[in-house]
């Protein structure tokens, strides 16, 4: 019996390296995502997972490897630190002031 195909993957990494001046953060970095796969990165602090996704979503270049991703495809990712933008947020009205 024949082996179904592989699905074609939404967004892949292969072989990515990144450096900040001589320590190696990313080396020979893959992986693939496929439609409806949910993912999360762990590890210790400055291995490279932040580093990594903000490659996946191309705020940072990578030094070595490739990222393919679906046409049309929105990567979105959310910062270990980040800041709300007040005009953003929203308030509902307090029974109080429903007066």
């Amino acid at each position: 019996m024949a082996a179904s195909p592989q699905p074609e993957p939404i967004i892949s990494a292969t072989q990515l390296g990144l450096s900040y001046g001589n320590r190696k953060i990313l080396d020979n970095a893959t992986l693939a995502i496929n439609a409806g796969e949910k993912v999360g990165l762990v590890g210790r602090n400055g291995c490279g997972k932040s580093s990594f996704m903000k490659i996946l979503a191309g705020e940072e270049v990578a030094d070595e490897g490739h990222v393919s991703q679906r046409q049309g495809l929105v990567v979105g990712w959310l910062p270990q630190e980040f800041q709300l933008n007040d005009c953003l947020l929203y308030t509902s009205p307090s029974p109080r002031d429903r007066g």
